[in-house]
């Protein structure tokens, strides 16, 4: 019975602890939160040394060979090492800024300490005759180098690369064909996370044997590049300005470094543009690339703006001419029929009218941007020709929607009249048309009908009691119908 207790008293403090090792390496694999602490070693020395106490014990050896002995002895060493190593060099704290140790150095640190030891226990423990190892092994190494050049050329070149540091973890960096976002630098390859999020694994001597860039360094910022050809008749400084509007307007683009547009060029059928702008996310380039497109359409086409193409286009001049007149006399009828309809408009007679249709600006919007934002200055109407809108008391992203607008519509009739600025901001929610009335050309027709200006006055302030009036009158202004014609004639300067 002794004998028996002795027997699981023997056993059971290596087999407990083996026990215990492997249920808590079997939970930090299925828990991120439980601490990977490494003991893979340790359980390999466990559980060889509770294999071999078994069999002593129950008699199918009488001792441990030796060679099992100083095997197990270095598996031993080699757990106290790697815990050592974890716990001085690669466990993480809560807000540690070091950057984590790359995989390279930390395999080809821990491979250096692991040989000296094993080279260590052999000598002293298992009583090896190194000289001959050695002479063996520099045998063995040459053919192994021979056999391994490529895979040894791709292990030399991660250590090179890891000691000049060129690039880390994290950096967008393009090598040849390649290009994304470095996940990680192993022995053999560094792996990237390309746009089309597929990983790539480019060789380390082909990183280190070319020129490679880094598009994250110095500067974290990623600076992208577009170009675009315009016609010879577009004066460069009205192209640069559009362009950086539209480009300003996504939100994608970061401030610093500001947008840019350079003149590249003068080709055969345009001039070529050069934007540039810079990026948090170099992933998104392709998609903020989509939305700079569909944006730049609009804007162009706004401010009268076309694209060139090589193209041969046949006409007879005189055919040509009449379908344009014909064109832009349905596009006044139109125009002038929506004026009409708009109470605001209603003194005004068929020469005024007409006269608004051919002369005002026809503008059109994509569905986002933005037609006017509270607090800018103004002095112009706009009458929704086609489409819809939204009015908000801000910035769209941080206020409330008032209302929503539509055909027939129309809003900025404060800016106009009295040189309000902009009291709400107002933005295109579909592909959207409008006529901006601007005032000269309001003031010049004001001029030639004098009565009708006071019917505007008061029609306006009907519109402001029944609360229809997207640019309210200021507190500290008078609101009564004298009080407001007085404002619009000294604004009209009538």
């Amino acid at each position: 019975m002794r004998i028996f207790i002795e027997w699981l008293r023997d056993l059971g403090f290596i087999a407990a602890a083996a026990l215990a090792l492997t249920a808590y390496r079997t939970a930090a694999r299925r828990s991120a939160a439980a601490a990977k602490l490494p003991v893979n070693w340790l359980l390999v020395y466990l559980w060889g040394r509770f294999a071999a106490r078994l069999a002593i014990r129950m008699g199918w050896i009488a001792a441990l060979p030796a060679l099992a002995e100083t095997l197990l002895m270095v598996a031993l060493c080699w757990a106290v090492i790697h815990l050592v190593f974890y716990l001085l060099f690669e466990r993480r704290h809560a807000g540690d800024p070091r950057p984590p140790m790359a995989r390279l150095t930390r395999d080809v640190f821990l491979t250096a300490i692991y040989a000296v030891a094993a080279i260590v226990v052999f000598r002293t423990h298992g009583g090896a005759n190194l000289a001959g190892i050695l002479t063996t092994s520099a045998v063995l190494t040459a053919v192994i180098g021979l056999a391994l050049q490529a895979t040894l050329n791709n292990l030399f070149a991660g250590i090179a690369i890891q000691l000049e540091h060129p690039f880390g973890i994290g950096d967008w960096i393009a090598v040849g064909p390649y290009e994304g976002r470095v996940i990680s630098i192993s022995w053999k390859s560094t792996r990237l996370l390309n746009r089309d999020r597929q990983m790539v694994y480019v060789p380390n001597s082909m990183v280190t044997a070319s020129a490679f860039q880094v598009f994250t360094r110095p500067d974290p910022v990623y600076v992208a590049k577009r170009f675009i050809g315009l016609g010879y008749e577009a004066p460069p400084d009205l192209v640069i300005e559009t362009l950086l509007q539209a480009i300003r307007q996504l939100p994608d683009i970061e401030p610093n470094p500001p947008p840019e547009v350079w003149l590249k060029s003068f080709g055969d059928f345009s001039v070529l543009y050069e934007m540039r702008f810079g990026l948090a996310d170099p992933t998104r380039e392709n998609r903020v690339a989509a939305d700079l497109n569909r944006s730049l359409w609009y804007a162009l086409r706004r401010a009268g703006l076309r694209f060139p193409f090589p193209i041969r286009d046949v006409r007879l001049a005189h055919e040509e001419r009449r379908r344009i007149e014909s064109d832009r006399a349905e596009d006044r009828r139109r125009i002038a029929a929506r004026l009409r309809a708009l109470p605001l408009l209603a003194g005004l007679d068929d020469a005024g009218i007409d006269r608004l249709a051919l002369e005002a600006n026809c503008a059109v919007y994509g569905a986002g941007e933005i037609v006017i934002r509270r607090g800018d200055p103004g002095a112009s109407l706009f009458v929704i020709l086609e489409g819809r809108c939204e009015v908000w008391s801000g910035d769209p992203e941080r206020s409330d929607r008032l209302a929503e607008i539509s055909e027939g519509d129309c809003f900025g009739e404060m800016s106009l009249l009295t040189g309000e600025p902009r009291s709400a901001t107002v933005r295109a929610s579909a592909d959207t048309t409008v006529l901006e009335i601007e005032k000269e050309l309001f003031a010049d027709i004001m001029r030639e009908r004098p009565a009708v200006v006071a019917e505007l006055a008061s029609r306006l302030e009907q519109r402001r009691a029944a609360g229809r009036l997207q640019a309210p009158l200021p507190a500290t202004t008078s609101s009564s119908e004298a009080g407001l014609l007085f404002r619009i004639r000294r604004f009209l300067h009538l």
